[in-house]
Order: C-alpha cells, then structure tokens, then sequence
C-alpha cells in the first residue's frame, strides 16, 4: 500500500515514541504500523465508511459547502468535515481525566503507568515474552 501523504508533525513524532515507549516496540515499527493505520482510514474515509475504533469513537466524513467572500469576490466550494463521536469509554476516561489537570508531571506518570501495564497485558498474553523484542 501506498503512503498517503501523512503530515508528519511534531505531536505524530511525539505519539509515535510515546507508544515505542510504551509498548516495547521499534520505532520504526510503530511509525510504520501508524502510517498504515493511518493509510487504511484515510482510504475508508474517502470511499464513505466510517471508521470506529474502539477506546476512541467513530470518525466520520461529510462533505461541507462553504459560501465565503474573498478579496470582494464570492466564493463557493465543497470541502470535507472531519467529526468523532467519541464512544463511552473515551467519555468517560476524559470525564475522569482531563478536566482540572493543570499538572504536566501528573500526566507524565500516567503515561508511564499505562506503558508498564500494556507491557505486563502484552507479556502475560505471549507467556511472559516481549512480543516485539522477545524476551
């Protein structure tokens, strides 16, 4: 499959080595995987499919007819509108999470918490082996 043109931005860099981090996985191998991810959706997105992932929501697509007036000449043209329903558990973890956290160093530890227990569901689920470096 192709690249579809992924916007490799400082936030896409940043997520990618937190989830090297987490999982145990090669960079490499995650900024692969997540470009195919990234790919397929973009693929089901432009054929009118909505995509639902769990943990997350569901994305959708729909066009958007935007009238504007630029340099005093009208402007008429159809765009796309990106949306996600956020789906309960995404709610909830953002209900219990997000609001009043003014903390960075509270975020940090977090993340590493979920890295640890990712890694520890990931070993118990290989029989106590590293999926991605076999240990």
């Amino acid at each position: 499959m192709a690249k579809a043109g992924v916007n490799k931005s400082k936030a896409h860099k940043q997520l990618m080595k937190m989830v090297a981090e987490s999982s145990g996985y090669l960079l490499y191998e995650v900024e692969d995987v997540l470009d195919h991810l990234i790919g397929n959706i973009q693929l089901l997105l432009a054929e009118g499919i909505d995509v639902k992932l769990s943990g997350l929501g569901t994305i959708r697509v729909s066009p958007m007819n935007v009238n504007n007036t630029l340099h005093g000449k009208k402007v008429c043209y159809t765009t796309h509108r990106l949306s996600l329903a956020t789906d309960e558990p995404m709610r909830r973890y953002l209900q219990e999470n997000y609001v009043g956290r003014s903390n960075p160093d509270e975020l940090q530890d977090e993340r590493k918490q979920v890295g640890v227990a990712l890694s520890d569901a990931q070993r118990t689920k290989n029989g106590g082996k590293s999926e991605a470096s076999g240990h």
